[in-house]
């Protein structure tokens, strides 16, 4: 039995192998031939590719990692996931800032200096002092959660600076 790697990890190929006495083997999506033009993709004609090459020996499985290293990968995306979204908020905050005409010319962004700034801008409005104080607060809660990500799995060893990498995975 075999099936095409994807979103549902390799959960899928524990269970059935707990069930009994079956082999699955899990291939690589990238790994599949596919037929130069062939735009449509339906369960039923993968299916049907699938089982023909891998009756054929076609098909090359991919070595599923443990479940330790499944999750230090799930680890890995979600540092990067969050350090991405606090990019974003900082972009949003400042932003913000400039549409209503506070621009910072002191020095860099996301120093002391900048964030004291920051901490001491009132608005006239009550929408924009909600707004703001959303996306500080909000800016804030996610810089914690990278920090206690980056700070756990460094003393781990299993992400690296780029936040991309794994290391150290399955010891």
């Amino acid at each position: 039995m075999c099936y095409e790697a994807g979103p549902n990890g390799f959960a899928l190929k524990r269970r059935l192998e707990a069930m009994g006495p079956v082999v699955v083997e899990v291939v690589a999506p990238t790994l599949t031939a596919r037929q130069v033009g062939r735009r449509v993709k339906t369960d039923a004609i993968d299916a049907r590719k699938l089982a023909k090459m891998f009756r054929g020996g076609e098909l090359t499985p991919v070595t599923p990692p443990n479940e330790g290293e499944e999750s230090a990968r799930d680890l890995v995306r979600t540092y990067h996931q969050v350090t991405v979204e606090a990019t974003r908020k900082r972009h949003h905050l400042l932003k913000f800032a400039v549409r209503r005409g506070r621009i910072y010319r002191k020095g860099e962004h996301w120093t002391q200096t900048h964030r004291a700034w920051l901490a001491s801008q009132t608005w006239e409005h009550w929408q924009d002092e909600v707004s703001f104080t959303e996306l500080r607060w909000g800016r804030g809660s996610v810089v914690r959660v990278v920090g206690a990500l980056g700070g756990w799995s460094s003393a781990g060893g299993l992400i690296r600076t780029s936040g991309e990498e794994l290391q150290g995975a399955g010891e």
